[in-house]
């Protein structure tokens, strides 16, 4: 365990020899955008344990939730740039970094260090709607605005994702925001409701019990949870690939060897058996890739989403 360690930080460290900053003597506080107990934390919480195993010292998780992700993002933007302060952030800083007046950009504002796990965008839909993808796109292409398309509130990234798949797909659905994700499927589950776009974790229970129907799955194969469940590439869409992402940031400014050793400690415990379990339970993948993949990957996000909240004339709630 000790040599692949050694072998895959030096890999990703590039040759940057011992006398590093980081980490100094004191804990390491990762800040989260929502509040505990939902996945996203959960990821967080799980980061931070493996992180603090490896170090050898103190890693916190400290939950700053609040509108538009601002409260986060001004801890990270504070402070120091030694490694010690990081953002936990999610695919939803990339929609709000979209938006007009947005109050940061989070593919420009800050330092990436690596990505974490990715969440694949589930298509559900009501019993009965259509048996699979193209029947449920012809479905929508005969009655345009015939079918509603429900969310946890405008202008997240469900809505943006339903947006994606209804331009891509060349139909016109309704939509529905409700003001969480739970009323939304009180009414899938009733009827009153035709589809709705989530991460697998949020869903796989009502799926597995057939209340639902999982339509497709955004991913490059099948997932194992959901082994019967088609990928929108096999049914036809191959362009259509949102996800919920996670990843860490630094302070902008923060020096190249920091990011470079916290990213070659994230990849060390995204590898970790004991992550590896834990993410596949939230139907989660995992993704450490390094700073200038994390980088590209925010630029195309948060330029995709941009297009869509443009054209689709989105004002977020």
């Amino acid at each position: 365990m000790m040599r692949r360690r050694a072998v895959l930080a030096g890999a990703m460290l590039g040759g940057i020899g011992p006398a590093l900053a980081f980490p100094e003597n004191r804990a390491i506080n990762i800040v989260v955008g929502v509040p505990p107990g939902g996945a996203i934390d959960i990821i967080a919480r799980l980061l931070a344990s493996r992180l603090a195993a490896q170090l050898g010292q103190a890693v916190v998780v400290t939950n700053r939730p609040g509108g538009g992700y601002i409260p986060s993002v001004n801890a990270i933007r504070g402070a120091a740039r030694d490694g010690h302060t990081l953002l936990f952030a999610n695919g939803g800083y990339a929609v709000i970094s979209a938006a007009p007046n947005a109050g940061f950009d989070v593919a420009t504002d800050f330092a990436p260090v690596s990505g974490v796990a990715t969440a694949p965008m589930l298509l559900v839909a009501r019993r009965g709607l259509a048996a699979d993808l193209p029947g449920l796109v012809a479905a929508a292409r005969a009655k345009p605005g015939g079918l509603n398309c429900g969310n946890g509130g405008t202008g997240t990234l469900f809505h943006l994702a339903a947006e994606l798949f209804q331009r891509q797909a060349g139909i016109s659905l309704l939509h529905v925001p409700y003001s969480g994700s739970a009323p939304a499927y009180q009414d899938l589950l009733a009827g009153r409701l035709d589809m709705a776009f989530d991460v697998p974790a949020g869903v796989i229970a009502m799926v597995r019990s057939g209340q639902l129907q999982a339509v497709a799955v955004a991913t490059p194969r099948r997932l194992e949870i959901l082994p019967g469940v088609p990928t929108f590439a096999e049914s036809g869409m191959t362009a259509f690939d949102p996800s919920q992402w996670f990843a860490l940031l630094a302070p902008a400014g923060t020096a190249p060897d920091i990011v470079a050793r916290l990213a070659a400690e994230v990849a060390i415990a995204v590898a970790s058996p004991e992550a590896m379990e834990r993410l596949a339970q939230l139907a989660a993948l995992p993704a450490a890739e390094g700073p200038q993949a994390l980088a590209d990957m925010l630029r195309r996000d948060v330029g995709r989403w941009r297009e869509v909240i443009r054209d689709a004339r989105i004002e977020a709630g």
